[in-house]
């Protein structure tokens, strides 16, 4: 399985990186998704369309920003829990 620190997954042309793309991290729940998001992304690949046009979730979307995002929500997402956490020994 294939997580993300956002815990989105992560589709599209790498920022700076001219033709490398990216399609992972789906956090386990990726059959329900990947084949519409590979459908979408043949067309990115082979020119026929634009991300925005190709039928892949927005917020899938690969960016400079969510690569520089320097948190990572899957530790927050167990620490907030251990932290309210009260011993009752």
């Amino acid at each position: 399985m294939g997580y993300s620190s956002d815990r989105l997954p992560r589709v599209g042309e790498i920022p700076d990186r001219p033709s490398m793309f990216i399609m992972g991290g789906f956090t386990g729940h990726g059959m329900p998704q990947v084949f519409l998001c590979a459908r979408g992304m043949a067309d990115v690949v082979l020119g026929n369309k634009e991300f925005n046009d190709a039928g892949i979730p927005r917020l899938f979307q690969e960016s400079k920003e969510r690569l520089s995002d320097s948190r990572n929500r899957i530790l927050e997402l167990y620490q907030e829990p251990l932290e309210d956490f009260q011993s009752k020994l």
